[in-house]
């Protein structure tokens, strides 16, 4: 990682919250908004305990790195065959089996932003160099669930951009575009 500055919480609250703005065309918040309660209050799944006791960077990813960021292991990654129980659910193998099991070829109302995103950014209409994603140090749960993948190099969370990240790194693994350094927001305990 390339660490480009420091941060804070309250910069990615604030980041996150206009980020949702744009893509909902809302206009009732003004920038005196307190970003922190907004996030908090209507985004609560983008939080977590002790998140304002977090030391926070902003810092560029390498394809290493991103591709071996830990992936939610949920009723829809598991459903949708992208996290499976005999592989650990990194980036790079939620990849692999979106390409396995056709991901991006077949539409539901579960897959269709994860679609949007992957055409988009085939075609070019899709600029992710002016986005960011989340990623967080693990939790201790993570690091044990991690220990029965003694071989895996995993170190943080994808806590906010797997639907960018797995249509991102889906293309240029089939060599469609060509990687480019991810920016993300970094919370590291302190």
């Amino acid at each position: 990682m390339i660490k480009l500055s420091d941060s804070s919480f309250e910069e990615y609250a604030k980041w996150y919250i206009k980020r949702e703005i744009c893509k909902s065309n809302e206009t009732n918040f003004s920038e005196t908004e307190d970003y922190v309660s907004i996030l908090k209050e209507r985004h609560s799944g983008k939080v977590w305990d002790g998140i304002e006791e977090y030391i926070w960077t902003i810092q560029e990813l390498n394809k290493g790195e991103v591709e071996s960021l830990l992936v939610l292991a949920s009723k829809w990654t598991k459903e949708e065959k992208l996290v499976i129980d005999d592989k650990p659910r990194i980036l790079s193998n939620a990849v692999e089996q979106a390409i396995k099991h056709d991901y991006f070829k077949s539409s539901s109302e579960k897959r269709a932003r994860h679609i949007d995103y992957y055409e988009k950014m085939k075609g070019g209409t899709f600029d992710l160099s002016n986005e960011k994603i989340v990623i967080r140090s693990l939790f201790e749960n993570e690091q044990n669930y991690l220990k029965e993948y003694p071989e895996t190099e995993c170190n943080y969370y994808l806590h906010d951009g797997i639907g960018r990240m797995l249509p991102y790194m889906t293309l240029v693994k089939l060599g469609k575009i060509t990687f480019k350094p991810v920016v993300a927001f970094v919370a590291h305990k302190s």
